[in-house]
């Protein structure tokens, strides 16, 4: 029972941190997909023809202002690699998932233990 529970904690704590690294390597795999996929989108130079700051409570809002006709290449840009960051998120989420897992484990496994000692 004691081995079962520390391959399972071990098991999980490896996935959870195994796989945050990988989300990451799959979502920068992905957005590079993304983008040579869809090139025609991203290879157009788009110039902004303005600057703009607004400071709001002592924050700083600041961005570029483009052209109409650009506006709708601009807002595909952004809504393909959204799509890459919230793959990610939820990647990240499942991985803190599979570490609270371990503790979980880890928990039980520290109780058997004790448990068998005293036996």
């Amino acid at each position: 029972m004691i081995k079962q529970l520390k391959f399972k904690m071990l098991l999980f704590l490896g996935l959870g941190i195994g796989g945050i690294f990988l989300t990451n390597y799959l979502t920068d795999l992905q957005k590079e997909i993304i983008i040579l996929q869809n090139e025609e989108i991203f290879s157009e130079k788009i110039e902004p023809i303005d600057y703009y700051a607004n400071e709001i409570d002592g924050n700083v809002d600041a961005g570029y202002i483009y052209s109409e006709e650009d506006q709708p290449i601009i807002d595909k840009r952004e809504q393909l690699l959204a799509a890459a960051d919230n793959s990610k998120t939820i990647g990240i989420i499942v991985c803190f998932i599979f570490i609270f897992l371990s503790f979980y484990y880890y928990d039980r496994f520290s109780k058997e233990k004790k448990s068998s000692k005293s036996l």
